[in-house]
C-alpha cells in the first residue's frame, strides 16, 4: 500500500461525520445458519536541541501529505491505481461511506465483546440497487489479557434483519480465550438481500445476488468498468473496512493494538478469505473453509463428469445461464478478475484449508486441480461425515489449533503426500510424527455421488499402523459394483490446547468418469 493511502485512512478516520441512528431504517443483521484498509504514517521524532525545529518540520510533512492526499482523494481508482486488478482498486478506492459506532458491551468470564454497528461501503448506486448501502455488525471479543499484535476475522453471513448479536459468535471466542488475542467476526458479507432496480426476480441473497452479478458482467463484455457488477469485490472490502475499524476502535477504546490478522470464512465467505488476503498485507495467514473450488472451469467440469447433471446447490449459477458461458473470453477475464487461483504465487502466506468430505456443493477430489498449484505454507483437512455446513464437526477445533500455532509463532506439522495409481503415498517427518493415523473411507453402489444427502454418515475409520521410516502407502480395494472414496487423517499434539487434524486430499476409485464433458452452448 502506498504511503498516501496509508496516511490518508487515519486522516478521513478523524473526519468522520457523526453516525446515524439505526433505529431509523438503517435495519439489523446476523442469523448465522449452521476484512487494504487503515493503516498509520508515523513520524517519529528524537530527543535533542532540535526537538521544537523537527517537530514544526514534521507538522508541516503531515500538512503537505494531507493536500497531497485531498488530490488523490479525488482521483479515480484506475488513475490511482493502474496496475492494480479490479479487486485491488475497488478495495483501495475511498469511500465516505465507511464509519462505526459502539452498540453494546457485554462483560464475560476474562473477556469483554464489543458489538459495533459499521458501515464499509456503497456499493453501485440508487440507479442499479435499492440499497447500496452495506451495513454490518462488527462484534469483536477482547480478553482481559492480550498477548501480541496479532488478531482474527471471521467474515459471517446474515442479513439486515437480523437484531444486534448479543454473544460473540463461538468461533471468535473460543479462539480469544485460547490465544489472549483480539478476535472480531463481521456479519452480513454479502450485504443482503440485495435488490436490483432492473430486475424481475426480486430481493436476492447469496449465490442468488452472485449469480446475478457474473451474468450482467458477462453480459456487458466482461470489460473493467464490468466488473462493478461483481460481488467479490463489494464482500472483500467490507471484510478489509472490518479489519480497519477493529484496528481503529481498539486502539481508541482499549489501547491494544492489532498489526496483522488471521482471516476465515465459510463457502462464500471463504471465497472471501482469499480475496482479502489479495488484496490487503495484513493478512498473515488465511482458513478459507467449504469453498473447494479453486481452479474453477475444470472443477465445474469435474462436477458435470462426475454427476451427469448440475446439483441443486449451483442452481442459481445454471438459472442465470453461467454454465454455458465457460468458453467465453469474458467468462476468462471474469475469473482472472475474482478466482483465488488466479492469484496463487501471491498467496504464499500460511493457509488451511478445512473442506467436508460430503458437501453438497463441490466434489472431494476437487483438490486435485488446485492443490499442487498452491505455494508456501499450505494445510489441508476433509472432515468426514459432513455436509457443506460443517454442523456436529470438530472443525472449530481443528481451526483453533492452527491459529493458536499462527499466533505463537509455533511450527506447524508437515509431511509430503501425493497419489499414484490409486494409491495414496505420505512421507511424514520423522522429528516430528502424528500421534495418530486414520484412513477414511464410503462407498456408494450405485453413483459417483458423496454428498451427505446422497450416502449418509457412511464414512468409516480405521487405524494405521506406524511406520519406523514415516513413510505409507495406503489404499483401498476397488469396489465390484460403484464407487468408493478414502483419504488419510493424520492428528498431532502440539503445543495448543487441541491437536492439529490435517488430512491427505480424497481419492475416488475406480478413477474412471461416468460421463463426458459438458458441452456449452456458447
Amino acid at each position: 500500500m502506498c504511503w498516501k493511502k496509508r496516511f490518508w485512512f487515519l486522516w478521513n478516520a478523524r473526519l468522520q461525520p457523526p453516525m446515524p441512528d439505526a433505529s431509523k431504517g438503517v435495519g439489523h443483521l446476523w442469523n448465522h445458519n449452521a476484512l487494504k484498509g487503515y493503516h498509520y504514517f508515523e513520524i517519529k521524532t528524537i530527543r535533542s536541541s532540535n526537538m521544537k525545529r523537527i517537530t514544526t518540520l514534521a507538522f508541516f510533512a503531515c500538512l503537505i501529505l494531507s493536500i497531497s492526499c485531498n488530490i488523490y482523494k479525488e482521483k479515480k481508482p484506475s488513475q490511482v491505481h493502474p496496475q492494480l486488478s479490479p479487486l485491488e482498486k475497488y478495495v483501495a478506492a475511498p469511500d465516505t461511506a465507511f464509519r462505526y459506532e459502539l452498540r453494546s458491551t457485554l462483560p464475560g468470564k476474562g473477556y469483554t465483546t464489543y458489538v459495533l454497528y459499521l458501515q464499509s461501503q456503497r456499493w453501485l448506486s440508487e440507479k442499479e440497487v435499492k440499497n447500496p448501502l452495506w451495513w454490518h455488525w462488527l462484534t469483536i471479543v477482547v480478553p482481559d489479557e492480550v498477548k501480541g499484535g496479532t488478531g482474527l476475522l471471521y467474515i459471517g453471513e446474515g442479513s439486515r434483519k437480523t437484531e444486534l448479536p448479543t454473544a460473540a459468535h463461538p468461533i471468535i471466542l473460543q479462539s480469544a480465550l485460547a490465544t489472549h488475542t483480539i478476535t472480531a467476526a463481521v456479519h452480513n458479507v454479502p450485504n443482503q438481500p440485495v435488490e436490483f432496480t432492473d430486475d424481475d426476480f426480486g430481493p436476492r441473497v447469496e449465490d442468488e445476488l452472485i449469480a446475478h452479478g457474473w451474468r450482467q458482467y458477462l453480459d456487458g463484455g466482461g470489460t473493467e468498468a464490468d466488473s462493478k457488477w461483481l460481488a467479490r469485490l463489494p464482500m472483500t472490502k467490507a471484510a478489509v473496512r472490518a479489519m480497519d475499524a477493529v484496528q481503529q476502535f481498539c486502539k481508541e477504546k482499549t489501547q491494544k493494538e492489532v498489526s496483522r490478522f488471521t482471516v476465515i470464512g465459510a463457502s462464500k465467505r471463504g471465497w472471501a478469505t482469499w480475496t482479502t488476503a489479495i488484496a490487503d498485507d495484513r493478512v498473515v495467514a488465511i482458513a478459507p473453509v467449504v469453498i473447494d473450488l479453486l481452479n474453477v472451469v475444470p472443477s465445474f467440469q469435474h462436477h458435470w463428469q462426475a454427476y451427469g447433471f448440475w446439483a441443486p446447490a449451483v442452481s442459481d449459477y445454471v438459472r442465470e445461464g453461467i454454465m454455458d458461458r465457460q468458453n467465453t473470453a469474458a467468462y476468462q477475464r471474469l475469473i482472472e478478475t475474482v478466482e483465488p487461483y488466479t492469484f496463487r504465487k501471491r498467496l504464499d502466506l500460511p493457509k488451511f484449508l478445512i473442506n467436508a468430505a460430503s458437501d453438497q456443493f463441490f466434489l472431494p477430489d476437487s483438490w486435485q486441480f488446485y492443490w499442487n498449484g498452491l505455494v508456501g505454507e499450505k494445510h489441508l483437512r476433509y472432515v468426514p461425515n459432513a455436509g457443506h455446513s460443517l454442523s456436529g464437526s470438530d472443525a472449530i477445533e481443528s481451526f483453533v489449533a492452527f491459529y493458536h500455532a499462527i499466533v505463537n509463532n509455533e511450527p506447524r506439522p508437515d509431511f509430503d503426500w501425493k497419489t499414484a495409481d490409486g494409491n495414496i503415498l505420505i512421507n511424514t517427518d520423522p522429528q516430528f510424527q502424528p500421534d495418530s493415523i486414520w484412513l477414511w473411507q464410503t462407498a456408494n453402489r450405485n453413483a459417483r455421488d458423496f454428498r451427505k444427502e446422497t450416502i449418509g454418515t457412511t464414512w468409516t475409520r480405521s487405524p494405521v499402523e506406524f511406520s519406523a521410516d514415516g513413510k505409507y502407502k495406503l489404499d483401498i480395494e476397488k469396489p465390484a459394483k460403484g464407487y468408493a472414496a478414502f483419504f488419510v487423517e493424520l492428528v498431532f499434539v502440539g503445543d495448543g490446547p487441541v491437536p492439529f487434524k490435517f488430512t491427505t486430499g480424497v481419492v475416488v476409485r475406480p478413477e474412471e468418469m461416468p460421463f463426458g464433458d459438458y458441452n456449452t452452448t456458447k
